[in-house]
């Protein structure tokens, strides 16, 4: 949590029928519980940086990563694709681009 600003907002581009992947979350009380159920929920095994865009306070960086849903233990490949806004050498901002078709169905 120390590299998020307290003001943090973080949200997931995504259609609202995956229900909390899709809603805005604000600040590190809002934000704690989401990021612990993500990484108990979802495995990142090998993430690599495929591109970082850095300009002046905000940066793009696109991964890629073999992803494993805990519950099922499926594995999959997965790109991601994130916008970052920084503050106070915290990131501020924190936007998330992810295949929610792939992610829906495989909590369907």
């Amino acid at each position: 949590m120390s590299l998020f600003h307290p003001d943090l907002v973080f949200r997931i581009i995504a259609d609202p029928d995956l229900g909390v992947l899709s809603q805005t979350i604000r600040g590190h009380d809002e934000f704690r519980p989401v990021i612990e159920a993500m990484c108990e929920t979802w495995g990142w095994t090998s993430m690599l940086a495929l591109d970082i865009i850095v300009d002046e306070d905000r940066s793009v960086v696109h991964l890629i990563d073999e992803l494993r849903h805990a519950p099922t233990d499926n594995r999959f490949d997965f790109e991601i694709l994130d916008k970052l806004t920084f503050k106070d050498g915290k990131i501020l901002d924190f936007i998330e681009f992810v295949d929610t078709q792939r992610i829906q169905k495989m909590l369907a």
